[in-house]
């Protein structure tokens, strides 16, 4: 009996020393990110992120040279437009699903996303350095996705 406990302790030693070591899962605290408050998240990098995921991103491009937080509204392929400060995406409000109400009087025009390509855009519309500012991001910026 005695022996048996040593195994699952071990057993669990390797696990977790793996799942650490494999960066699997991760706990992020990303401060001041257009979301509507500073968050910590329990992301994971073997989630594939869907639209309207909340997802971690690291990139080096478009001036950030950081990690960010943001909501994914656009995937490969999408058609996106801001009419009267609402999301619409393939022609569907989005901003009704998030119960997000217009920030402002945004009007663009349609963008349509490439093959690999994502759009990001923070809850806080106000207050948020975006893909609305930076443009679509490539989607192996992408490293993790809320759980």
């Amino acid at each position: 009996m005695k022996n048996k406990v040593i195994y699952i302790i071990i057993g669990i030693v390797i696990c977790v020393t793996t799942i650490r070591e494999l960066d699997v899962f991760n706990y992020y605290v990303i401060e001041d990110t257009g979301m509507k408050s500073s968050r910590r998240v329990f992301a994971s990098s073997l989630k594939e992120p869907n639209r309207l995921d909340i997802v971690i991103v690291e990139t080096e491009k478009y001036d950030l040279n950081t990690t960010i937080i943001s909501r994914l509204v656009g995937v490969p392929g999408d058609t996106l437009l801001f009419l009267s400060g609402m999301l619409y995406v393939n022609g569907e409000n989005i901003d009704k699903i998030l119960r997000i109400k217009p920030s402002n009087s945004l009007n663009t025009d349609t963008i349509i996303l490439g093959p690999n390509k994502a759009f990001l855009i923070g809850d806080n519309r106000l207050d948020s350095h975006d893909s609305r500012h930076y443009g679509p991001i490539d989607i192996k910026e992408i490293i993790a996705t809320e759980l």
